[in-house]
């Protein structure tokens, strides 16, 4: 699937992937990191492309900047730093600040798609 096409649970779950590793599992229809995370409470779900406590964390953690592409909604980017002096910039576009966000994180880990499927635990 493509990274651009990811939405709702999906997305979530790569993004949970994409942040905290192989670690993540989907349990009852939940996704859950392998530890807690801001924002966390018991039975909470994990939803950062919906969830600005969680979305905006990964903002902040990330230092992703956003910007508006009328009439198609939002483009987020960042860059990370490569050995050697060069850089790698990364970027995600959705109708929301949160999808597109999500999904420039998604594209840094997973390139441009993803396996269809989610493992279920």
């Amino acid at each position: 699937m493509k990274t651009s096409d990811l939405t709702d649970f999906m997305l979530d779950y790569y993004t949970a992937v994409a942040v905290y590793g192989d670690g993540v599992k989907v349990i009852d229809g939940y996704i859950r990191p392998p530890f807690e995370y801001p924002g966390w409470s018991d039975g909470a779900e994990y939803s950062p492309s919906t969830d600005w406590k969680l979305g905006g964390a990964l903002m902040d953690k990330y230092d992703i900047e956003i910007r508006r592409l009328p009439p198609h909604g939002y483009a987020a980017e960042f860059w990370i730093d490569l050995p050697g002096g060069d850089a790698a910039v990364f970027r995600g576009m959705g109708s929301s600040r949160l999808i597109a966000i999500t999904r420039a994180i998604v594209r840094s880990k997973f390139g441009d798609e993803v396996p269809d499927e989610i493992p279920r635990s």
